[in-house]
């Protein structure tokens, strides 16, 4: 809960930190320090969501049940980048260059609703967590035995982590950022591009969630990351030789 409200109000003070024109280079700074409190809380709030969801799963379903939050996660990539891409196609509708600031107000809006959503996380602790309380099992230092007794299970949680982690920042992040400023391609065209693909992301996470459940993790996890490997080098052989061509 207390990750929950740190993310929660990080997120709501983004929408509210004044522009640089009126308190200069604080609002970078605030920025900044709100983005490093958003990922300090992603950092404990992701994995005990996780947990939380697939604990909670009857047998047999805790591919389609845990895929639940990657799903959430494809929404809101799906409204970001459609909510970064309508003010710039106003801004070219109305002859505006400057980046979308026809509706300065879009940026904003996400960042408020989130609070209004807040107050709905949380729930019961796992019928696994409290078996492990009423037998007196609650580890006394989790941390130490993480680092000792479990450390080739938290090594491979890192190694399956990278996986996802820098699909999501080349594919979601840096390719569309990297074709509005390297290559010259309108931010709405790869703000709309990113869109479709966070909706095919969507709409196949729980599908390879209850193909797990079928088939077993490590199959879809490493075709998953195999293919992560046969995509990303044609793909940056496009974007160089766009950027070439370009040049």
């Amino acid at each position: 809960m207390l990750t929950v409200g740190l993310m929660a109000t990080a997120t709501a003070l983004t929408g509210l930190v004044p522009p640089y024109a009126k308190i200069g280079i604080a609002a970078p700074i605030l920025l900044v320090l709100c983005r490093l409190v958003q990922g300090f809380s992603t950092g404990g709030e992701w994995g005990g969501a996780a947990a939380f969801l697939v604990e909670h799963a009857p047998a047999g379903k805790r591919g389609i049940v845990g895929s639940m939050q990657q799903f959430s996660v494809g929404l809101a990539l799906v409204m970001g980048t459609a909510m970064a891409a309508i003010p710039q196609l106003d801004a070219r509708q109305a002859g505006d260059d400057r980046l979308g600031l026809a509706r300065p107000l879009y940026p904003r809006l996400p960042a408020g609703a989130d609070r209004l959503l807040s107050p709905l996380a949380g729930g019961r602790d796992a019928p696994a967590y409290d078996r492990t309380v009423a037998e007196h099992k609650v580890a006394a230092a989790p941390v130490r035995d993480s680092l000792t007794t479990y450390i080739r299970p938290v090594l491979a949680a890192f190694g399956l982590s990278i996986v996802g982690t820098v699909g999501n920042y080349i594919f979601n992040i840096f390719v569309p950022s990297f074709a509005t400023s390297g290559l010259g391609i309108p931010a709405s065209t790869a703000y709309y591009s990113t869109a479709v693909g966070a909706v095919i992301l969507t709409i196949l996470t729980p599908v390879f969630g209850a193909l797990s459940d079928q088939v077993g993790r490590k199959a879809v996890l490493l075709v998953s990351a195999l293919g992560y490997v046969l995509i990303s080098y044609p793909l940056f052989m496009v974007v160089v030789g766009m950027k070439s061509g370009l040049g």
